[in-house]
This record gives C-alpha cells, structure tokens and sequence, in this order.
C-alpha cells in the first residue's frame, strides 16, 4: 500500500494509511463512535478478560 490509499471494511469503517516507513505503515481508522476498534493485542486482551470474568460469575475455576 502506499500513503493515502484507503481501504474501505464497510459502509461506514475506512483505513487509511496515514505513514510509510520502510517495511511499516501507520494506519489510520475512521469509523463511527458506536463501532469499537482494537489493536489485535489489545482486542485479545479483552476478549480473555471477558472469558475470565463469564467463567467467575458461572462459578467455573
């Protein structure tokens, strides 16, 4: 990709690149307010938290 190009998810969800560093690119996310966006790292953090705290509240150990 080069910088600028834009890749459109859906209707609503675009990412563009914003930097180009040699074999890295900086992307930028536009999306609405209500559409949450994560690094994948961050995302399966989350996703492992919310499995963590369904099991405690089920009683499962």
């Amino acid at each position: 990709m080069r910088l600028g190009e834009t890749v459109d998810i859906v209707d609503n969800v675009t990412i563009t690149v914003v930097k180009v560093q040699g074999k890295y690119a900086k992307l930028g996310v536009d999306a609405p307010k209500n559409i949450i966006v994560h690094r994948e790292e961050i995302y399966r953090r989350v996703k492992l938290d919310q499995e963590v705290a369904t099991a405690n509240a089920s009683g499962e150990r």
